[in-house]
């Protein structure tokens, strides 16, 4: 009544109150509440829409008779969307009731369509599932669409040729297709380690099982910063030598500056004798904060988030090419499908005005660089999985589709 006695009037001296925020139908179920005292639902989602309105107008009767329908019309088939809408709404009592509902039933729950779907648009409510399953679960459920391959069989790679002859074909990696019982015939084992059985398997101090990681080489080997365990994301810097074939903890200096703080689904890019590291999920936020460690100095340093920097954003794609870093894509509450490039030289970010055909907005794809290309394959838009390649020419700044003969690797995203 006082916006009515404050608000602006139109040429029939009617009152006009601007609602803002809600869908005319939905403030219309709420007057008719009001009038009536009643209410019918067909969707808990009609209840998530109406349980802020109630909120905020203080009428509190409907605010539980939302509350009560929603969590009691949960089902298997519907948890992940409420759970989804709940947390999108602000609505902490259902959100908490369908996350409850969601760890109840979770292995029929993480097989539905709903929370594969969720797994697309909103994965780091996936990530706090796995989280409150417990330490008890040692399994990661990933809710994407899987394919069963029977066993034992071979070991298959598709293959892209780079340059004029680009094209598609699958390499099979033969073996033996026996159970393994710890012998050199019963694993799938690299020509050089069979030349090497008197190297050390790799030690005891290997990184714990993790995924959405980053990793890259430099030098004889390879190094793994970060990513998810299933409980919580890490900020742990390991190597592995190719020679000696042994794990080890990266040795920092004293003078180093602090060390990326703990994340997952950042990238990694070696450059100019530095280990660079950038953006990712810390936990609570997407960040946009960019990470190199010298190899020659052993030290961390963090560089200025500018105005040309990208967005905080995860699950991009980074690579190295042309003594540049770049960074393509990502999602930063939207899928993004922009190009940044980093100078390691000159230490500054720049955002490419890209022409040609650019991809379509994504995360989760694929980056390579090569020669003075970059290579872009697969990930996912929101919507679906993508099996598409694309190339950058660095030189000319355009993007280009390829439509390589041969049978291509099936949609995927990383």
């Amino acid at each position: 009544l006082k916006d009515v006695d404050n608000c602006s009037r139109d040429s029939d001296g009617r009152s006009i109150v601007h609602i803002d925020n809600f869908h005319p139908e939905v403030f219309q179920a709420f007057l008719g509440y009001l009038y009536t005292d009643k209410i019918s639902f067909s969707q808990p989602g009609v209840a998530l829409e109406l349980f802020p309105l109630a909120k905020q107008f203080g009428v509190d009767r409907l605010r539980k008779i939302c509350l009560n329908f929603a969590a009691s019309a949960l089902t298997v088939e519907n948890a992940a969307v409420v759970f989804q809408q709940s947390d999108q709404h602000g609505v902490t009592e259902l959100r908490n009731r369908a996350l409850g509902f969601i760890l109840q039933n979770f292995d029929m729950i993480s097989k539905t369509k709903a929370f594969e779907d969720m797994g697309r648009t909103n994965v780091d409510l996936v990530f706090e599932v796995l989280h409150n399953r417990g330490e008890d679960k040692s399994s990661e459920v990933i809710p994407e669409v899987s394919c069963a391959i029977p066993s034992p069989c071979p070991a298959v790679v598709e293959e892209a040729t780079i340059g004029r002859g680009r094209r598609w074909r699958t390499v099979s990696l033969a073996h033996s297709g026996a159970e393994s019982d710890g012998s050199e015939e019963g694993r799938l084992v690299s020509p050089s380690r069979r030349a090497a059985t008197d190297q050390p398997e790799a030690a005891e101090i290997a990184p714990g099982k993790r995924s959405l990681h980053a990793m890259a080489v430099y030098d004889d080997a390879l190094y793994v910063f970060g990513g998810y365990t299933g409980e919580r994301r890490v900020g742990d810097f390991c190597k592995f030598s190719f020679v000696t074939r042994t794990w080890s903890n990266v040795q920092v200096s004293k003078e180093s500056e602090p060390p990326p703080a703990a994340r997952d689904r950042h990238t990694a890019v070696v450059l100019d004798h530095r280990f660079w590291v950038f953006a990712g999920y810390d936990g609570r936020s997407r960040i946009n904060q960019l990470h190199a460690f010298s190899f020659k100095r052993g030290c961390w340093k963090q560089y200025p988030v500018t105005m040309n920097t990208p967005s905080v954003r995860h699950s991009h794609s980074a690579a190295a090419c042309a003594d540049k870093m770049f960074v393509f894509g990502g999602y930063d509450g939207s899928y993004k499908n922009d190009l940044s490039e980093f100078d390691v030289r000159g230490e500054v970010w720049r955002r490419v005005n890209a022409g040609g055909l650019p991809p379509v907005p994504r995360y989760r794809a694929t980056l390579v660089g090569h020669q003075d290309q970059l290579y872009l394959f697969g990930g996912h838009d929101g919507f679906r999985h993508l099996n598409d390649v694309h190339v950058f020419n660095v030189r000319t700044s355009q993007w280009s589709s390829v439509h390589a003969p041969g049978v291509a690797p099936i949609a995927r995203d990383s």
